[in-house]
């Protein structure tokens, strides 16, 4: 009673029922939940962690919200994360309101793990807005 969440960086975890998400609802295939349309800019990257590729694709929407993915695909079994969310651009500076995560093991589960979360990312713009640099989930 009365009591208060502080900070910018909580996560609510719910287990959803199937009737909860798109069927079927297949991340891999460019299912999104919150994103609806075609996207306006789209920023990728590959990166080699240790022995694994990375690879993180950001795709705006023209409504304010977002998709992110991040994938692990060689060196074991592929494992993928995905947010989807709201952003805000103010200059050279984009943040992103991460609203939902979705994460996804070839073979483990064959459906998503869904998590509602409040977290925020803070971007930057490079030369001519073709770069984005910052920390990302």
């Amino acid at each position: 009673k009365g009591g208060n969440i502080t900070g910018d960086n909580k996560t609510i975890k719910v287990k959803l029922p199937e009737f909860a998400t798109p069927l079927p609802f297949k991340p891999r295939q460019g299912k999104k939940i919150l994103c609806k349309g075609k996207w306006l800019e789209k920023y990728f990257t590959e990166e080699k962690v240790s022995t694994r590729k990375v690879s993180m694709t950001l795709k705006l929407y023209p409504d304010n919200r977002f998709y992110f993915k991040n994938s692990l695909t060689d060196g074991g079994t592929p494992y993928l994360a995905f947010f989807e969310g709201s952003y805000t651009r103010k200059g050279q500076s984009l943040t992103l309101h991460h609203c939902l995560k979705y994460t996804w093991q070839e073979g483990i589960r064959e459906r998503p793990t869904l998590e509602a979360v409040n977290k925020f990312t803070k971007l930057g713009f490079g030369d001519r807005d073709v770069t984005l640099a910052g920390q990302v989930p």
